[in-house]
């Protein structure tokens, strides 16, 4: 744990808390005095920790890049240097973090522990494979989840009444100090001048994206190397969470759910959706479709 999270790495832990409130009255008075609750809701009504509310941060965003991998509990136990051994994985992590450290705008560095399942009992072990989840999950100490979004609504043209309402969310998610290039013409945006604010939005869509692009390509390329699917042995090491996963993610079917289940699940589509109608991207069966999904592959 001190080789991996040290203090030399930005890394912030992502832990689940209650956040949404609800008015039940029967559970009024024992789930105020049991649960804590969230500073952005009433102070006096109750928390439940079984429900949650996206992260600010998430609504009305545009996704600049995403992904994830399962944190392999048998790499952090490997000793010595080679791969997927602890020193790897920690030299791995460190440079990510350095790199997401250059990226314009805030980028998340989690670990999910939450949805970690190591040293599950053997009856909850044999249910979960019975399940279509990827076996790898159940060596996992939780989920690494890097990503970066900026608030935005890419539907609507730059304008002065857009911007007004993004302004207070780009502040504190993309647009981070007053020395940033685009503090100036995105304050007097927000203040009503409409040239500074197509300025101000377009800056970020033609300018700064496709700089963010290439840095979020190499991040991808070191989170692979470091948490690749199978290890050096030949055994499963990690994978991705389907929920939360990178839209390009190079092997979707072995990181959502392993080689094994993958197989039985594209033998029940083609039981129950034999003409291959319904497609999703990365869902079972879409490597049958060309990658902009518009287009069957000849068989």
């Amino acid at each position: 744990v001190r080789l991996l999270f040290s203090s030399s790495m930005s890394m912030a832990i992502f832990c689940m808390q209650p956040v949404c409130t609800l008015d039940y009255p029967p559970l009024t008075t024992q789930a105020a005095s049991l649960l804590p609750p969230h500073p952005r809701y009433d102070p006096t009504a109750p928390s439940f920790p079984w429900l949650e509310v996206h992260p600010d941060r998430e609504i009305s965003t545009e996704l600049v890049g995403s992904l994830t991998k399962w944190f392999p509990i048998r790499g952090i136990q490997s000793k010595g240097d080679g791969p997927n051994s602890a020193n790897a994985i920690a030299a791995g992590v460190v440079n990510i973090t350095n790199l997401i450290a250059t990226m314009e705008c805030q980028f998340s560095n989690y670990i999910m522990f939450a949805k970690q399942q190591t040293g599950m009992g053997p009856v909850i072990e044999a249910r979960f494979n019975e399940t279509a989840q990827n076996p790898v999950i159940l060596n996992t100490i939780g989920l690494w989840a890097p990503y970066g979004n900026i608030p935005s609504i890419p539907q609507l043209p730059p304008s002065v009444k857009l911007l007004a309402a993004l302004w207070p969310r780009l502040k504190e998610y993309a647009v981070l100090s007053t020395a940033d290039p685009l503090w100036a013409p995105c304050t007097a945006g927000a203040a009503g001048n409409e040239a500074e604010a197509v300025a101000c939005m377009t800056g970020w869509s033609e300018n700064r994206i496709p700089r963010l692009l290439p840095i979020f390509a190499r991040l991808r390329k070191l989170a692979w190397a470091t948490f690749p699917n199978v290890g050096a042995d030949g055994s499963p090491f990690s994978g991705s969470y389907w929920n939360e996963d990178d839209y390009s993610n190079p092997d979707f079917s072995g990181s959502h759910w392993g080689p094994e289940i993958y197989a039985k699940l594209l033998r029940l589509k083609d039981v129950f959706d034999p003409a291959g109608l319904f497609y999703g991207h990365h869902s079972v069966g879409s490597e049958r479709w060309s990658a902009n999904g518009n287009c069957r592959i000849r068989q």
